[in-house]
């Protein structure tokens, strides 16, 4: 269906196919929203199905450029930091304590290798370990945060509109759930949707050499 949309509006190659493309995306939003969507969660945990397109549409079109400028500087100062530790996993940092205990005194450690996470968060050096990661993996999840929406205005125009359309069509079909329901539902779209793909698989979006720093982030952070 999205080759054949795409070849009905010209792949989207001047304004007035753009527009006629939007209002076609727009239009099928509401339809979806009002005859599939039973309730807000599905738009986090399904894949609807106009909502998927848009976002395909809107990042194959702009998307490496919109989203080397939002990660730019943010890249930079992320590895300007050097080495540093975000596994925040009680059972890991468990196991390199014992490794690093085992290796500074040449002996085998009388701790349980097999204890669980909730044994391993009784020893101090486990509890700042995980917290010391935590708090640098909040920070930088703060950083791209405001990264993101410094650069809010650049976001392509066509997934603004959509949000801002899924928003009205929320709203007017669940006028009991309160603005923080909804706006969770946009994060999901704007996040989860369309900047996780590009950060996790970089080398889908963006070209190899302007995609390796992003796959850094991506696997040192777990994410691919």
């Amino acid at each position: 269906m999205q080759r054949l949309i795409q070849l009905v509006y010209n792949y989207a190659s001047n304004a007035r196919e753009q527009y006629l493309l939007l209002k076609l995306y727009r239009n099928a939003l509401r339809t979806e929203v009002t005859n599939r969507v039973d309730q807000i969660r599905q738009i986090n945990t399904g894949n609807p199905l106009f909502i998927k397109l848009v976002v395909n549409q809107y990042r194959d079109e702009t998307g490496s450029t919109y989203v080397r400028q939002v990660l730019n500087g943010f890249m930079k100062d992320f590895l300007a930091r050097g080495s540093m530790d975000l596994d925040s996993d009680p059972l890991n940092v468990y196991q390199r304590w014992l490794n690093q205990q085992e290796a500074e005194t040449g002996k085998a450690s009388t701790l349980s290798r097999t204890a669980t996470a909730e044994e391993a968060m009784q020893h101090e050096p486990v509890r700042k370990g995980v917290d010391a990661a935590a708090t640098t993996l909040i920070e930088l999840s703060s950083v791209l945060r405001d990264a993101i929406v410094a650069n809010l205005k650049d976001l392509p125009y066509g997934l603004r509109y959509i949000c801002k359309a899924l928003q009205e069509d929320l709203k007017a079909k669940f006028p009991e759930d309160g603005d923080e329901v909804i706006i969770k539902a946009l994060g999901v779209v704007l996040y989860y949707r369309y900047f996780n793909p590009i950060i996790v698989t970089p080398e889908r979006f963006l070209d190899d050499d302007k995609g390796v720093p992003v796959r850094i982030f991506a696997y040192t952070l777990g994410l691919a």
